[in-house]
């Protein structure tokens, strides 16, 4: 740093005449420099004094960041089309990189969201197995009955516990007579197997208490026995008896995972249990009981609870057994999804920082440009005493203005693209929403800071280590 200019020991330092002391670097020695004697010849060598922020003290940090803010975007105004260039490339990354990551992130929630939509994914499932009939225990051993439903109900974290049994009936109705799978379930099954009420009611408790005859038709079920009438309220013959149709429902429609068609889930016939095995089968055993869970991280307990009173129950015969349907199978598929989204997130955002390098490397060249074409402004200012940290911060002041600007000019830009994203998946009769990252934003102003100071350190320090002499000789 050189010493203050020279001045009368008394003097306040509040005039411009010669002989002030004038701190060096202050907005006061640019007011000097501006009106003294080659101020007139050479004001474009010195930056104009800006006008103080309301309430900021003079000589604070803040003025100071506030002073480099404002010199680097004169210099970034003062050359617009070559600023626009070199901003091009900032922004095209930023953009790409909030883009991609919006975008890998939108897909993710949208694969869960089908994952969630298909599968029970907090619900268990207990099936019946065969066991070794040479011990008197097993052939006693009465496999899965609606009893024991009664019995897990208790479990703590379970919300629903069901029952079911399935059987291939023969049912008629006013257009012919066909095969249907009938499902004879308790309250909620349809609801925790994923299945949407289109129209009319879902199985209830008073339908299971009183055993009424009542069915709820999938969707595809209901076409083939009613073809172009309205099934609700009218009767159909499974079997030998006679039923009402209550409800229809309709399987779920996923929007990105391919799981093929669903329509076996539609062509099916949902029942009381209590109705089935009081005036069909006969007997209390089921094919299968499901446990749902409140919140997915309760199925381990409850999976254990559960074995273990089946258990109790059953004599310790191993007469039934738990299937990898549910909450096991979502959790491993949720697994996979999420190495697979990481693995993009990966391989997309590496694309993005590529087109962020080339952009730090076209702020690099501008730079470097600039240091040349501004030799002899450097030169005098180094001669009136500016010192090199001086030098350094104007030139990083520019490049940090341009990132600052690339980085928010291509935030607004990857939200636009995400906007468009959504607007074009509408036309063509998609739901898909796009929303913008957060973690992209982050990372992509972050990079492009980073790449704004990286690339303009060694312009700087260039400018800073010219000699003065040399520079104003040119």
């Amino acid at each position: 740093m050189r010493p203050p200019l020279a001045g009368p020991a008394d003097d306040p330092g509040d005039g411009l005449h010669p002989g002030a002391r004038i701190p060096v670097g202050s907005a006061r020695e640019v007011s000097w420099f501006q009106h003294s004697s080659i101020g007139d010849d050479a004001h474009w060598l010195w930056p104009r004094p800006q006008p103080w922020p309301y309430g900021v003290p003079r000589g604070s940090v803040l003025t100071e960041l506030v002073d480099l803010a404002t010199e680097g975007w004169r210099r970034v105004v003062a050359h617009k089309v070559r600023s626009l260039l070199t901003l091009s490339g900032l922004v095209l990354g930023v953009s790409a990189l909030i883009a991609m990551f919006s975008f890998v992130g939108a897909v993710k929630t949208m694969v869960q969201k089908d994952l969630v939509g298909l599968m029970p994914y907090r619900t268990l499932e207990f099936v019946n197995q065969s066991v070794d009939a040479s011990t008197a225990a097993n052939r006693v051993s009465p496999g899965l009955r609606i009893d024991d439903v009664v019995a897990l109900e208790g479990i703590p974290g379970a919300v629903r516990v069901h029952a079911l049994r399935g059987a291939n009936v023969w049912t008629t109705g006013p257009a012919g007579s066909f095969r249907f799978n009938v499902q004879a379930v308790t309250p909620g099954f349809l609801w925790d197997f994923r299945m949407a009420i289109e129209r009319g009611r879902e199985l209830t408790d008073l339908d299971i208490v009183q055993r009424h005859r009542v069915a709820v038709l999938g969707r595809a079920a209901a076409d083939r026995l009613f073809q172009d009438q309205d099934p609700l309220g009218r009767e159909i013959r499974i079997g030998t008896h006679r039923y009402t149709v209550v409800g229809i429902v309709r399987a779920p429609e996923p929007q990105i995972v391919p799981v093929g068609d669903q329509g076996w889930r539609e062509d099916r016939i949902y029942i009381p249990v209590t109705t089935l095995l009081g005036y069909q089968t006969g007997g209390r055993t089921v094919s299968s009981i499901w446990i749902t869970a409140a919140d997915y991280v309760d199925t381990g307990p409850i999976l254990a609870d559960a074995e273990r009173r089946l258990t109790y129950l059953h004599r310790n015969v191993p007469d039934f057994r738990t299937t990898d349907y549910g909450a096991i199978e979502f959790a491993e598929i949720s697994e996979l999804v999420d190495q697979i989204m990481t693995g993009w997130n990966i391989a997309m955002g590496g694309i993005a920082l590529v087109s962020l390098l080339v952009g730090g490397i076209g702020l690099f060249s501008v730079l470097l440009i600039s240091v040349r074409e501004r030799v002899r402004e450097i030169g005098v200012r180094q001669a009136v005493g500016a010192s090199d940290i001086d030098v350094r911060r104007e030139f990083l002041a520019e490049s940090m203005t341009l990132a600052v600007a690339g980085a928010v000019i291509g935030t607004a830009g990857g939200a636009a693209v995400c906007v468009v994203a959504e607007s074009i998946a509408r036309y063509f009769g998609w739901t898909w929403s796009v929303p913008v990252s957060p973690l992209g934003v982050l990372l992509g102003t972050g990079f492009a800071l980073v790449t704004g100071l990286l690339f303009g350190l060694y312009p700087a320090r260039r400018a800073a280590s010219l000699d003065p002499v040399e520079a104003i000789s040119g």
